[in-house]
């Protein structure tokens, strides 16, 4: 880790790029074509309408995934003095801001007109939403680190009068020595975040099969409702691998600069 300096150019901000480029891609790309392909009779009973919606899902996962480990990182390096808190804090909610709004205008443009009384409040809401998930993710890195910085200057200290301390590597926060290697604070954090929104995903279908859809009728009915609850769980998996390889980005760029 770098010495307790504030640094000129974050760490973070090269992930937070690519989660606008995902942003625009998913908000003025993808959901513009899926729009249009769901309301075409010649795609709306084909497969391409299935395959767009799960990209648009996994482009979203994967934009607050880069967020929650920007913002993991950023808990960290804020309580341990090498980043600046406001800009930590403003970036990802100016993110968010940015997906939301984009939404709202895209969809406006498309339909030709804005429902103030439904497409506003329905933003502001999914826009809360996403910062309450951003929230947790920090809070949870927060409380985390600064225990973890409260027992590393412990041991540190004690070790002073110690005449054969060993290195304990568990001093590191990287590397994280494991993919589910949760006693992490900034793992820790980016796993909750990621199980927050996919067992939201999960809940949404299961309200739908249960009071919407109903029982199965078919086999191939039992084999769809498989199939999503599958994919479900494979995009919180990819959501959690991409903020996996964000955060260790973030400390491999540090260590490149020492």
């Amino acid at each position: 880790m770098s010495n307790n300096t504030k640094t000129k150019f974050p760490h973070y901000l090269p992930i937070y790029l690519i989660s606008i480029v995902l942003v625009v891609l998913t908000s003025c790309v993808l959901s513009p074509i899926y729009m249009q392909v769901g309301n075409d009779v010649a795609f709306m009973y084909t497969v391409l309408p299935i395959i767009l919606n799960y990209v648009i899902l996994l482009f979203e996962t994967m934009y607050l995934a880069l967020l929650f480990a920007g913002v993991a990182y950023s808990a960290y390096a804020v309580n341990k003095g090498t980043e600046n808190k406001i800009p930590c804090i403003v970036y990802p909610l100016a993110i968010v801001f940015l997906k939301h709004t984009l939404n709202l205008l895209v969809s406006a443009i498309i339909d030709g007109y804005i429902d103030w009384g439904f497409d506003v409040p329905v933003t502001l809401m999914l826009m809360c939403v996403d910062v309450l998930l951003v929230a947790l993710v920090w809070i949870i890195a927060d409380r985390k680190s600064k225990r973890h910085i409260a027992r590393v200057k412990k041991i540190l200290k004690a070790s002073k009068y110690l005449d054969t301390a060993e290195y304990n590597d568990s001093l590191d926060i990287y590397p994280f020595g494991g993919f589910l290697r949760l006693k992490n604070p900034i793992l820790l954090s980016i796993f909750v975040g990621v199980a927050v929104i996919t067992a939201s995903m999960i809940t949404q279908r299961l309200y739908a099969d249960i009071f919407v859809l109903g029982a199965p009728e078919s086999l191939f009915q039992i084999i769809e409702i498989f199939l999503s609850y599958t994919a479900d769980i494979l995009l919180g998996i990819a959501g959690y691998a991409t903020s996996y390889f964000a955060a260790a980005y973030i400390f491999l760029r540090i260590e490149s600069e020492n």
